[in-house]
């Protein structure tokens, strides 16, 4: 057995049958492939300087790989995903061409060692589901890998990265106990997503996000801490997507209106935010924008003529105020360019009365959500082919007679002759029910 070269367990093999430690493997190895190996770790004399490949996925019984620095200098792959009792990674700075590192689900694991960050041949690392780690490598070189994700773990502190590190894509720190981004992070040349999804302790983003001039993609949602977004003092046309929405956000800086090249920004339950600033018109390219339940937000902007912004909001398709009871009215809507390219209309759960007569004016909105709004007594002419949901209008007294409705559940009418509804296609879950009159006052007999 001392010249064995291949190790191939196929799973099939039952593994009861080995009995007591392995206290030898051939160190003529090559190939080390044992799912589920019984082994806690591996023995003091294997010094496999051959071994290109080993793989042990799901072997629970194993705490750790060995001790101190072996030389390994041909090993380009190790799968350890699923061993969940590994406690501890060796250093493996003498491992020079490794390639792929898969720690995928290794719940009792750390830390990564710093030795890992100087892994210069490194393509992927893999530690999502790490639920215990609390230490990355300090410093990360690794020129070839293109996307990094750290998934629920208790992560603190992100690693100062390399000058090497243009090729990153995609960086993806979700639900880690990160507080902030260092300095470094502009060494991320290449990079064109930053995840930082329910953060719950991140109370900053960097303030040199600017200089990220691949950046497509920032999305902080859920990060309740996060109270401000950072200033951007030159105009940015390759970022597309923001999504903020959950945060602690209280405002706006006017400088938003140099994300020109912005085409989402979400808003979305960020209960603290009271002002959108006078800029967000000059937001050229945006076609969604998300402010449901912002419950806070007292007014739009207005006077955008006077800004000298060019269209307002021109290529808009998606706006979304729902269940934004701070607001008094949706007059704004006047103040919008967008009358060829909105398609959807979401202004539920609000207390608007009425509707300002400018929306007929939007040619192609194919729906306007209107549900809860139980002050709205009167909806205008509106284009003929949208969709309409009202459920829970309970003060409605007059609407379109050619439209669709797609909700109209608990709907109060008033008396309007029912020949008058006979063009309007109710849905099946319709309840018309006929506003109650007024009771008679008594005449008490004197």
């Amino acid at each position: 057995m001392k010249n064995l070269r291949y190790i191939s367990m196929d799973g099939r093999l039952e593994y009861e049958c080995f009995s007591g430690e392995i206290d030898y493997l051939s160190n003529q190895l090559r190939w080390l492939n044992w799912p589920e190996c019984p082994l806690q770790s591996f023995p003091s004399n294997f010094h496999a300087n051959k071994l290109v490949k080993l793989n042990i996925p799901d072997s629970h019984g194993i705490t750790r790989l060995w001790e101190g620095r072996k030389n390994f200098s041909r090993l380009t792959y190790m799968n350890l995903s699923s061993c969940t009792s590994l406690k501890e990674l060796p250093n493996l700075s003498a491992v020079p061409n490794l390639k792929e590192l898969d720690l995928y689900e290794c719940r009792s694991l750390v830390e990564v060692p710093d030795s890992v960050g100087f892994l210069r041949n490194l393509f992927t690392l893999n530690v999502d589901g790490c639920s215990n780690l609390t230490m990355y490598p300090r410093k990360i070189t690794w020129k070839y890998v293109e996307a990094i994700s750290i998934h629920s773990c208790k992560l603190e502190e992100f690693s100062e990265v390399g000058k090497e590190m243009g090729s990153l894509r995609i960086l993806d720190l979700s639900d880690t106990c990160i507080k902030e981004l260092g300095p470094s992070i502009t060494n991320l040349t290449g990079l064109e997503e930053l995840i930082l999804r329910n953060c719950q302790n991140l109370t900053t983003l960097p303030r040199s996000i600017y200089e990220l001039r691949n950046l497509r993609v920032l999305d902080a949602r859920q990060c309740p801490k996060l109270a401000a977004f950072p200033e951007i003092p030159i105009k940015m046309d390759f970022l597309r997507e923001v999504y903020l929405g959950g945060g602690a956000i209280r405002e706006l800086d006017e400088s938003i209106g140099n994300l020109i090249g912005l085409q989402t920004l979400d808003l979305t339950n960020c209960k603290n935010l009271t002002t959108l600033p006078c800029s967000i018109y000059g937001l050229q390219n945006l076609k969604q924008l998300e402010l449901g339940n912002c419950s806070k937000l007292v007014r739009f902007p207005t006077n955008t003529n006077m800004l000298n912004v060019g269209p307002s909001l021109p290529k808009l398709r998606r706006l979304d105020i729902r269940g934004c009871t701070g607001l008094s009215d949706c007059d704004f809507l006047m103040t919008l360019d967008c009358w060829e390219t909105l398609q959807y209309l979401f202004l539920s759960e609000n207390n608007f009365v009425s509707l300002p007569a400018c929306i007929t004016r939007y040619v192609n909105l194919w729906r306007l959500d209107l549900y809860g709004c139980k002050r709205l007594r009167e909806i205008p002419e509106i284009p003929p082919e949208v969709y309409l949901h009202i459920s829970g209008c309970e003060a409605l007294e007059r609407f379109p007679r050619t439209i669709n409705v797609i909700g109209a559940e608990s709907l109060l009418c008033s008396e309007t002759p029912a020949e008058e509804f006979s063009t309007v296609n109710w849905p099946p879950s319709a309840q018309l029910r006929p506003r109650p009159r007024p009771r008679p006052r008594p005449r008490w007999n004197q």
